[in-house]
């Protein structure tokens, strides 16, 4: 999963960019009783036939005496309506929202990326965009500071837990006070919203297309309501029992990263070491000794941790990008060879001041984790060199107001027909995500896109033609008389070769 930290930062660049953000949405509180829904044309100019809903819900549907809260989204009407079950697209995050900026940049025939699908998929069915309780700027309130550390001291885990859990509390002690009752902000409520919206439509089924977390929704859907599920497109797979960060997943990217850099080591001037040999030289050195250096004129101490969140924190773009992963073996080396310059600029932000969703938290800590997997990810060999994923997990998990899923609920096994498809340089949500899913999935498919990211379905889907028509042939296809495997689906496809930043370029 993304860490969160970088989640509200992301929701407000496309604020600022007016991506995806309309603030002149109605408050979130709804004076409506459950199930008001209404519907209103959204005009496009030149675009599809549109319509834009509200529905009033229970904000904790355990509670007899819950208020309401009202839902959002968008229904693209299909130009040319064939009888296919609607797509039902699930944002990520948790915290990822769909406003009024984003669906009216379909007022012409996108090219590519999110818009670029939808308007293809448009063609023959209907497209609804359905937006998560507590995320958007209706709840702007649902938010809690994160606290930086001294840049005086290696960055230390377990000192920020207690500092992270005091703000965590008192966000939560705010939202009381505002009479928001955030038990109701879980997986059962979302996945619960998420029937009410196609009830209200009067789908009988839909095709659940996500990402991220909205794949982890996606499960979550069809393990809780199999019988509405025609299928399902997925990519950076979260299974639901996987919200917390494997490091031995992002290591075995970092593996993977060292075979691309292999060919042309001496073109790039990197040292005769590898890329892994080089982290775990650099967090060895770190762990004995911290390594006091300047950046301007502030003095930092830099740690192992200082190290392993820089490195894995992003390089002059969001760390999931192609453009972060080609720069990041040039920062590893510049450090082994202790070059401390970039590293001492990022660590230096660590006493930044900042602000996360208390909804991304409250969903994932409902998710949790089970003991077995928490077990296996505390003590996994590459917990060392890439270091602790899950610090804020593990500080707000047990004041985390939201109810736990059943331990029952955590592995999904199904036969209904999933497509996935995962980059297995994904640093999120690691390729093993969905070897580990497809082992309980009869009627799946998984293409794996060697190069890809994060984002590999957005990158195969703009380099390879190809992939769009293979994925219309999975969601044109009759599985009343066939399997996913009579398609006969690519098992991979390829990015082009990363470009990674040599280290004699100054301006990488």
């Amino acid at each position: 999963m993304r860490l969160q930290i970088y989640l509200f930062l992301i929701c407000i660049l496309a604020t600022v960019r007016g991506l995806a953000i309309d603030v002149t949405l109605l408050p979130a509180h709804s004076d409506q009783p459950a199930g008001a829904f209404d519907m209103i044309d959204f005009v496009i100019q030149d675009g599809p036939e549109t319509k834009k809903f509200r529905l009033s819900v229970p904000e904790n549907r355990a509670s007899e005496s819950s208020r309401h809260i009202r839902l959002y989204g968008y229904q693209i009407k299909a130009r040319k309506p064939s009888g296919y079950a609607p797509i039902f697209l699930l944002g990520g995050g948790p915290g990822q929202f769909f406003g009024d900026k984003l669906i009216e940049r379909l007022n012409h025939k996108p090219t590519g990326g999110m818009l670029g699908e939808v308007w293809e998929f448009a063609e023959t069915r209907d497209v609804v965009f359905v937006n998560q309780r507590g995320a958007g700027p209706a709840f702007m309130s649902m938010m809690f500071m994160t606290l930086g550390a001294p840049v005086g001291e290696p960055y230390d885990h377990d000192a920020m837990k207690g500092r992270i859990q005091e703000n965590y509390k008192m966000a939560i002690d705010r939202c009381a006070q505002q009479g928001i009752d955030l038990a109701g902000y879980d997986i059962m409520n979302v996945a619960a919203d998420l029937d009410d919206v196609r009830e209200k439509l009067g789908y009988e089924k839909i095709v659940l297309y996500g990402g991220s977390f909205g794949s982890q929704w996606a499960f979550c859907y069809m393990q809780k309501y199999p019988d509405h599920v025609d299928r399902a497109v997925l990519s950076g797979i979260e299974p639901i029992d996987h919200g917390w960060d494997s490091p031995q997943g992002i290591w075995n990217v970092i593996k993977r990263l060292e075979k691309r850099i292999a060919p042309d080591r001496d073109k790039l001037g990197f040292p005769e070491v590898s890329l892994t040999d080089a982290i775990e030289s650099i967090v060895k050195r770190l762990e004995s000794q911290p390594v006091r250096a300047k950046t301007g004129k502030t003095e930092v101490v830099i740690g192992p941790a200082d190290f392993q969140r820089a490195m894995l924190g992003g390089h002059g773009a969001h760390r999931e990008t192609h453009e972060s992963i080609a720069k990041m073996p040039k920062f590893v080396y510049e450090i082994y060879m202790e070059n401390y310059t970039v590293l001492a600029a990022k660590a230096a932000r660590k006493n930044s001041v900042g602000a996360s969703p208390l909804q991304a938290y409250l969903i994932d800590n409902s998710l949790d984790i089970s003991e077995v997997r928490l077990s296996r990810i505390d003590n996994e060999p590459g917990r060392r060199w890439i270091g602790e994923l899950n610090a804020t997990y593990k500080a707000t998990r047990d004041v985390t107001p939201t109810p736990v899923i059943p331990e029952s609920f955590r592995i999904l096994k199904t036969d209904l027909p999933v497509l996935m498809v995962q980059g297995d340089l994904d640093m999120s949500t690691p390729f093993e995500n969905a070897k580990e899913q497809m082992e309980f999935s009869s009627n799946a498919h998984l293409i794996r896109i060697h190069g890809g990211t994060h984002a590999a379905i957005m990158q195969i889907a703009k380099h390879d033609p190809s992939f769009h028509d293979h994925v219309m042939r999975f969601l044109d296809a009759d599985f009343s008389n066939q399997t996913i495997a009579s398609l006969k689906l690519p098992d991979e496809l390829k990015l082009p070769p990363i470009e990674f930043a040599a280290m004699h370029n100054p301006e990488d």
